[in-house]
C-alpha cells in the first residue's frame, strides 16, 4: 500500500527506538 511507504519514510526519520517499536506494531510480513 502507498500508505505503508509513507509510514516507512516517517520511520526512517524517527529514532531507532521508535523504529523498533513500530516494527513490533507492524505485522510480520
Amino acid at each position: 500500500k502507498q500508505d505503508f511507504t509513507e509510514q516507512v519514510r516517517l520511520v526512517i526519520q524517527l529514532p531507532a527506538e521508535q523504529v523498533d517499536t513500530l516494527l513490533q506494531s507492524f505485522p510480520d510480513t
